[in-house]
């Protein structure tokens, strides 16, 4: 990344994996959080 990118990092996107044992539980406990979306990979 050079400085004529500009803010690049601010328009980034960001994706995370979280492992869980209980998908249906995982699902609920973080749809509750906010600022969280789901998506299928």
């Amino acid at each position: 990344m050079s400085m004529a990118d500009g803010n690049a990092l601010a328009r980034a996107h960001v994706a995370t994996r979280l492992p869980a044992q209980d998908l249906d539980r995982a699902r609920r406990f973080y749809s509750q959080q906010p600022g969280v979306v789901f998506a299928v990979a």
